[in-house]
């Protein structure tokens, strides 16, 4: 993607400029903020993902392709989370 794109996209979507997500970036050690992998060793992305709240679309941090797909999946189902966790224990 080229960076004009980028920068639009990064603004229009999640109000966040390329600026910011550089300084979240950095404030996160390149770490997704959830399981704490790098963008490098996800293969599905090289970028790590913009992570907001639906509901009230604040940007809570990056996330890796995996835990940005898995939020997306429960839906933020906080009582879902629950349920799966008493079910693995």
């Amino acid at each position: 993607m080229a960076l004009s794109n980028r920068k639009r996209k990064l603004f229009n979507r999640y109000g966040v400029t390329l600026e910011q997500y550089e300084n979240m970036l950095k404030a996160q050690s390149g770490k997704c903020k959830l399981c704490g992998d790098t963008d490098s060793k996800n293969s599905n992305s090289k970028k790590l993902y913009v992570d907001h709240c639906h509901k009230e679309g604040v940007v809570r941090g990056l996330l890796c392709h995996k835990c940005n797909v898995t939020l997306g999946r429960i839906r933020e189902n906080k009582n879902w989370l629950k349920l799966a966790l008493e079910y693995l224990s």
